[in-house]
């Protein structure tokens, strides 16, 4: 869905609550996943670049589709009327790309 877009919301504390909120529009294919991504790279700063995921929101967890090693706690809420919009989508911190990394020390790499 290259005509897609929308917003999201997120509440990230250090005791490993992770909650967002995403409102999307324009797209119709399913919603098979949202992360939230460690930007690698020279150009990245947070809101360029790409990497893997490294909290998990809501996706589905059917073979052949993102699996990073982290379940998802929800499938995503499709579209309806041309919107998605996911409400206090629960994060699962990702294990295989968080290696030495508390929830707490992730947050604080996040919000920096």
């Amino acid at each position: 869905d290259s005509e897609a877009f929308g917003f999201t919301t997120c509440k990230l504390c250090t005791n490993g609550t992770a909650l967002c909120t995403s409102l999307l529009h324009g797209g119709s294919s399913n919603l098979i996943a949202s992360h939230i991504h460690l930007a690698e790279g020279p150009d990245a700063d947070g809101s360029r670049g790409e990497g893997p995921p490294v909290i998990n929101f809501c996706g589905s967890n059917k073979m052949g589709l993102i699996l990073d090693g982290a379940d998802y706690a929800a499938p995503c809420v499709q579209w309806t009327d041309g919107a998605a919009h996911n409400k206090d989508m629960a994060g699962v911190l990702v294990p295989n790309f968080n290696r030495g990394l508390t929830t707490a020390r992730r947050v604080e790499d996040i919000v920096k």
